[in-house]
C-alpha cells in the first residue's frame, strides 16, 4: 500500500491531482479492491516472526474445552501460527471423528 497526504505545497516539484496538492505516490498506483480480496493479507501476518516456538505460552491449552458434542480437543490456536476459526474446528473434528488415531495406526 502507498500513501498520499494532501498539503498546501508549491513549487515545480509539487504533484497535484483532483483533490489537491500532495506529497507521495501518484494515482498511477492507485487500485480499487473489494473489502474481502486475497490481495489484502491480514494486519502483520506477512512480517518476520521474533517469537520462538519454545516462547509459546502452552498453559492455557488446558482451559480450552472440547467443541460441543466432542470428547477432546486436537488442536488449539496458536498466535504465530494458526489463529484460524475454521482451521482449528476442522482439525478437531478430523480428530474426533477417528482421523489421527487411523494415520497412527497405517504407521
Amino acid at each position: 500500500m502507498g500513501y498520499r497526504v494532501y498539503r498546501e505545497a508549491t513549487g515545480p516539484s509539487a504533484k497535484k491531482d483532483d483533490h489537491g496538492t500532495y506529497e507521495g505516490w501518484s494515482e498511477k498506483q492507485d487500485d480499487l479492491m473489494p473489502m474481502i480480496c486475497p490481495r489484502l493479507a491480514p494486519w502483520q501476518t506477512r512480517v518476520k516472526k521474533t517469537v520462538q516456538a519454545d516462547d509459546v505460552e502452552e498453559d492455557l491449552d488446558e482451559h480450552i474445552k472440547p467443541e460441543e458434542g466432542h470428547d477432546r480437543v486436537f488442536a488449539v490456536p496458536r498466535i504465530w501460527n494458526c489463529t484460524s476459526k475454521v482451521y482449528i474446528h476442522m482439525m478437531n473434528l478430523f480428530g474426533h471423528l477417528g482421523g489421527f488415531a487411523m494415520i497412527l495406526d497405517l504407521l
